[in-house]
Parts: C-alpha cells; structure tokens; sequence
C-alpha cells in the first residue's frame, strides 16, 4: 500500500508543469521499488495462499506493469514538453525558422509568408521568405543627383535607376553620357527620343527609335518621298547660290570723301572745275527740257585755252 501511495503522488506531482531532472529520476527510482515489492509479494503469496487468491493478485500484478509502464511513457513525454517550453508552456511561440525553433516571448508574424518568427529571423531575408515582394516596396535613390526613383512592383531597382540615369538624370556625368553614347535621334515629328544603336527604315532610308521603328509608327512614304525631299533641297541649295551672286549682293558702300584729292584725282584745279561746271548743266532743268524735247545730244567738252603765261591760263570746256 506504501508503494500504491507513491505511485499516486508521483503521478500527481509529476503531471505539473515544473518538471525538472531531479523529479523525473526520483520517479522513476519510485516506479522500480513499486515493481520489485510487487515481485516479492508474488513469491511470497505463491507459497501461502490458496490458488484462486494466487489468480486474483497475478491480475493485479499485470495490471500493476502497465500502470507503471503507462505512467512512464507519460513521464517522458510531459519531460520532453516541458524542455521545449521550458517553464513558460503557455506564453510565447517557437521560431518558425527550421535551424532556430527558438521561444519568443514577443514573438512576430510576417506578413508575407504569415509565419512566426523570432527577433533574429524577423527579416524577409533572414527567414528566405518566398513572397518578400508582396509586402517589401523599396523606393531607390539615383546615386547621381539623389532623386528618388520610382519603379514598378515586383521589378528590380537597377532597371529604374539605369532608366533614370540614361533619360532624366541631371548630374553632370549623365549628360556627358547621353552627349557620347545617345545620338541617333528620331526623325519622327515632334518626337526626341535619342537611341544609342541606329535604326534605319529601309524604305525611307530615315533614322527612328524603337517607338517608331516601324512604317506604320512613322508614317513612311517611301523612296519617292526621300528623293523628292533631297531634289527640294538641292534646288533650294542652288537658289541661294544664285541670289548671293547677283550684282546688288556686290555693291560695296564707300566712305565719304574727305579731302579734294579723293574728288578731282589726278585732274588739275582748272580740269576739275569745268567737270563741275558740266554736270551742274546736265542737271538744271533747261537741260533737262532740252533732252525732253528731242534735242542734240551735247558734244564733247573740247578744252580751251586762255591767253597768259602757261602758269596763270585756265581751260574751259
């Protein structure tokens, strides 16, 4: 009966929740000494009692061994819980990371994957998340010029920022690139967009982007329309030409005369008044009526000669 008493308690002290070591050897200590006293009283009924009370307590001998074969596999498994919650079962989650299993007390949840993790594996990268991209949205910035860089869902950061850098980046370095590598700009109207490779229409033989590349996109009006547009230029090559080699294009605007020499050149004094004398005439008005009405044209000025030493004569005309 000491034994059953035992066995008692151990179950109701055990089944606890603070289970340690120590407990767990004693009861089992206590588990063995329950078996053997019920060996010993075996042998000792088996001798003495009568063959129906032998029957009675063999049955409860077996019943005995599986009582306390029962009650030590539940002894391992209430020891085995309570390592794994150590003596907190009912506060905190294990980690849900496979190499971690780790208690948390304030343990979180990811919102992609929807798991419990721990502070350490808390990341989308710590834990290998699958679905990261569904709640990680990240805005780069252009190492450049600092502009922030949107981009689409799902896509990577590198694409937005080279995008960013190839058309609007302002920083020095960006312009001098698109300067070198971008040149090929679009014929098509109104559109100037610059491609770094050329594409040229075989039909138009004209160079567009990737947007329109294609003949339907530009509207290409073929060989003929190229042709006519080089004979247009040409002709207006050829006309300008022309126009800066006619006469009034020539004229060249002379100073004002300045001193007598620039007016009567290599002519004397007396040579350079009857010239003055003659165009004076041309320009009055009886001159004028005279050629109105038919007259003579005037002869020519014939140079006279009026007496006196050679120094002091005077010609008229």
């Amino acid at each position: 009966m000491l034994c059953g008493v035992n066995y008692g308690q151990s179950i109701a002290f055990h089944t606890k929740p603070g289970l340690h070591q120590n407990s767990r050897m004693n009861s089992i200590q206590n588990i063995r000494c329950f078996a053997a006293n019920i060996l010993k009283a075996h042998a000792l009924l088996r001798r003495s009692c009568s063959e129906q009370l032998y029957l009675v307590f063999n049955a409860i001998r077996s019943l005995s061994f599986l009582l306390c074969s029962a009650y030590y596999l539940k002894l391992n498994q209430i020891y085995t819980l309570n390592i794994k919650k150590m003596e907190f079962p009912h506060i905190g989650n294990n980690c849900s990371y496979k190499s971690c299993n780790k208690l948390d007390f304030l343990p979180m949840k990811c919102g992609a994957c929807k798991d419990v993790f721990c502070s350490d594996h808390f990341a989308y990268s710590k834990h290998e998340c699958p679905e990261p991209n569904t709640r990680d949205v990240q805005v780069p910035v252009c190492p450049l010029c600092g502009a922030i860089v949107p981009g689409r869902r799902g896509e990577p950061p590198d694409v937005a920022v080279g995008a960013h850098i190839d058309n609007q980046c302002t920083s020095d370095p960006a312009r001098e690139r698109r300067k070198k590598v971008f040149t090929n700009r679009c014929s098509f109207k109104g559109c100037k967009t610059k491609e770094m490779v050329p594409l040229v229409c075989g039909e138009c033989a004209l160079n567009f982007c990737l947007r329109h590349r294609h003949t339907a996109d530009h509207l290409c009006e073929g060989k003929l329309a190229v042709k006519r547009k080089q004979a247009a230029d040409a002709a207006m090559s050829r006309l300008k030409a022309a126009e800066s080699r006619m006469p009034w294009n020539n004229t060249n605007i002379t100073s004002p005369v300045s001193t007598f020499a620039d007016v009567q050149g290599t002519m004397s004094e007396d040579e350079a008044l009857a010239h003055a004398l003659a165009l004076s005439l041309a320009d009055s008005p009886e001159g004028r009526r005279g050629e109105g009405r038919g007259a003579q044209p005037p002869r020519p000025l014939v140079r006279q000669r009026v007496g006196g030493e050679q120094s002091s004569r005077c010609s008229v005309s």
